[in-house]
This record gives structure tokens, sequence and C-alpha cells, in this order.
């Protein structure tokens, strides 16, 4: 086996043991859910979409933190906020790599007090995993 088979065999073996519950591939078509007070997301891994809801009036942004590692072993992030406000839904269009398994944590932030591009801002929920 070469050095970057090898490799890419580790981080597919560590990413999947940090995971809580791998999910079958089998079924990755479907919307993978992950839901906390104020946000709901589903993750499309065919197409690699991310819709994200604001399901609380409550002033503050919903929105969907992607995280995967690659072969590599580089950390990922993306960031998908809905800013349209209260029984709204935005969709964000990711191009991850096949094959990974990416975690989605869904969450809430008060963009009045506090900049909502940075994720330690945010208050986020049980992360849920879905496979690209």
């Amino acid at each position: 086996m070469n050095a970057r088979v090898r490799a890419a065999a580790v981080s597919v073996l560590a990413v999947a043991a940090l995971v809580a519950a791998p999910v079958n591939p089998a079924v990755a078509a479907s919307c993978v859910k992950a839901t906390t007070t104020g946000a709901s997301t589903c993750f499309y891994p065919t197409g690699e979409k991310v819709t994200v809801t604001d399901t609380k009036s409550d002033g503050r942004r919903a929105g969907a933190r992607l995280w995967f590692r690659d072969d590599e072993g580089y950390d990922y992030t993306r960031l998908c906020q809905n800013t349209k406000g209260y029984n709204t839904t935005v969709t964000c269009d990711y191009d991850f790599p096949e094959d990974w398994y990416v975690r989605m944590y869904p969450g809430t932030c008060d963009g009045s007090t506090v900049d909502c591009n940075v994720a330690s801002n945010w208050k986020w929920g049980s992360y849920e995993v879905a496979y690209t």
C-alpha cells in the first residue's frame, strides 16, 4: 500500500472514530437533519447543499457549521448563515470531497451583539453526521 493510500485510510479511520454513529452510505442521498432551539438544518449529500431554517422569532440568526477532515489531516469548516429572519430558509451550496464523513452542527447567533462570522460566537447544538 503506497503512503498516500495508507494516509487516506488512516484519516478515514480517524474521522470515523470521531463520529458518534456513522451514516449508512446506502441512505446518503436523503436529507440529514440536525435541529436546536431556533434552527433547523438539513444536509443533502447528493449535491452537497445545506438548508438552514430560522424556527424561532427571537432576533437571532440561524446557521449550520459543517466540519470535515481531508486525507492529509487538515480540518475544514463551512458556515451557512440564515440572516433573513424567522420562518425563512436559505440554501448554501458546497463542494466537499466524495466519500467523506461531514459533521453538521445547527446553531444560532445574535448578530446585533457579536460577529457571527466567528464560530465561537454561536450557540451550537448537537451534531449529526452525513456521508458525501
